[in-house]
């Protein structure tokens, strides 16, 4: 096994979507249909070939882990942000999850997930979760506060919110903000361009 950061993910009301399919008659239909959102939107969640990130779907559940190395905080940042960026695009969908992210010992291969930071991710996920939102467990958060402790800006404060019963969760619609900056700086680079571009026609 190795150590890693795990996040166990649970599309909401999934599960009577698939019975109420089969009994109607429309289950292929409907197997087509999220097969084709989620594949659409786990992208977020390993973005390129250079992400470490792995997945595992099956039936209404996914598991995402990341390997870490050094002291975490890299792998941290980004299954925050990447689970968050899947959250909402699903959430555009008409799909709400639920889940938990926890760090320990896990393994993956093709036909297996094991470990006890699989177990306690789940046991946040459906146990402490409830609502459609995704729970960082105690020793995440502890580990979270460690890193914040190290900047007089974190980058990580804007990734998680705290909630009435004092749990920890993913700022998933903080990604509007990222996608208006992506936009921005895309706007201001052709922009640049096209001003750089003109400067060389008058010469």
């Amino acid at each position: 096994m190795v150590n890693s950061i795990v996040c166990a993910i649970d599309i909401l009301g999934f599960s009577q979507m698939i019975v109420n399919s089969s009994k109607n008659g429309y289950g292929n239909n409907l197997l087509t249909e999220i097969n084709y959102l989620i594949n659409k939107n786990k992208q977020c969640i390993i973005p390129n070939k250079y992400s470490k990130g792995k997945i595992k779907i099956f039936t209404d559940n996914m598991v995402v882990a990341y390997p870490i190395k050094g002291d975490g905080e890299k792998e941290l940042d980004e299954i925050l942000e990447n689970v968050a960026e899947y959250q909402f695009k699903l959430s555009l969908e008409g799909l709400f999850v639920r889940g938990g992210i926890s760090m320990g010992d896990f393994y993956i291969n093709e036909d297996i997930v094991f470990g006890p930071a699989l177990l306690d991710a789940h046991n946040t996920e459906s146990k402490i979760a409830c609502y459609p939102r995704i729970i960082l467990d105690n020793n995440t958060v502890s580990k979270v506060q460690t890193y914040m402790n190290h900047y007089d800006v974190a980058p990580q404060k804007n990734k998680i919110l705290i909630d009435n019963d004092g749990n920890c969760f993913l700022n998933y619609l903080n990604t509007i903000f990222n996608i208006i900056q992506s936009v921005v700086m895309n706007m201001n680079l052709r922009e640049f361009n096209m001003n750089y571009y003109l400067d060389i026609k008058r010469k």
